[in-house]
């Protein structure tokens, strides 16, 4: 994705209505894992979407009902696109009150906090120990991050041992 329009396009799809949202997505439904005797077999409950523009794919089998790992999917798929697609920062507003993690503004509000901790090191108006505690409540988010900071740990070692 170009970086100029993923910031807008990325923002369209974490503000977009479900109805939107979903005209762009591929389902697949499949027989859940795990406990749940012979009903786990015989209904297709598990949810697969796949997010065509994004190339993005999410699995939801927490509940027994379809329609409500639908729901779950299509949260975790917002949650996805916010950690995974990287904008230019631009400056952000705190808000006096930091959206709640079921918030349907959580996931953009997310996503412009990472573009400027990528960024900059940091977000304006919000200190390093308020940050952290932002980033950590969400632990999905917070294991995401400690990933990536190895992954980039260990790139930028072997860069410095290839040049030596």
């Amino acid at each position: 994705m170009n970086p100029a329009s993923s910031s807008t396009l990325r923002d369209q799809y974490l503000a977009s209505p479900d109805a939107e949202i979903m005209s762009q997505i591929k389902w697949d439904f499949h027989k859940g894992g795990g406990n749940g005797g012979q009903k786990v077999n015989k209904t297709s409950s598990s949810v697969r979407l796949y997010h065509v523009p994004t190339e993005i794919t999410v699995i939801c089998r927490e509940s027994r009902s379809q329609t409500r790992n639908r729901q779950i999917a299509l949260s975790k798929l917002r949650k996805r696109i916010a950690l995974e697609i990287r904008c230019p920062a631009k400056t952000i507003t705190i808000p006096p009150q930091i959206p709640s993690l079921q918030g349907s503004g959580y996931p953009l509000f997310l996503a412009q906090v990472l573009d400027s901790v990528y960024e900059t090191g940091k977000v304006e108006g919000m200190t390093r120990s308020a940050l952290e505690r932002f980033l950590r409540r969400d632990e999905e988010v917070w294991r995401y991050l400690s990933e990536r900071r190895t992954t980039d740990y260990a790139q930028y070692f072997n860069a410095v041992r290839n040049q030596n």
